[in-house]
C-alpha cells in the first residue's frame, strides 16, 4: 500500500506542478492579452485625433474656398466698375 501511496503522492505532485505551470503561462498570456488591448486603445484614440484633426482642416479649406469664391466676386464687382467707369469717360470725351 504504501508504495502505491508514494505513486498517488508523486502523482498528485506531478500534477499539482502541472497546474502552477498552467497558471502561469494564464498569467503570461492575460498580460499580452493586456498588453494587446492597450495598444488597440492608443491607436483608436490616436486614430480619433486623426479624424478629428483632418476634420478641423476639411473645415478650414472649406473657409478658403468661401473666401476665395468672395473674392472672385469682388473682384468681378471691381472690374464691372472699371469697366463702367471707362464707357462713361468715353462718353464725356465725344
Amino acid at each position: 500500500l504504501t508504495g502505491v501511496a508514494n505513486e498517488m503522492a508523486e502523482a498528485m505532485e506531478a500534477i499539482s506542478g502541472d497546474v502552477t505551470v498552467m497558471n502561469q503561462k494564464k498569467d503570461n498570456i492575460v498580460a499580452k492579452l493586456d498588453d494587446i488591448n492597450a495598444s488597440i486603445q492608443q491607436s483608436a484614440s490616436a486614430s480619433e485625433e486623426i479624424t478629428a484633426s483632418t476634420d478641423e482642416q476639411v473645415q478650414a479649406l472649406q473657409s478658403v474656398a468661401e473666401a476665395a469664391e468672395q473674392l472672385n466676386q469682388m473682384s468681378e464687382e471691381a472690374n464691372n466698375k472699371v469697366r463702367a467707369f471707362k464707357i462713361n469717360e468715353n462718353y464725356d470725351e465725344e
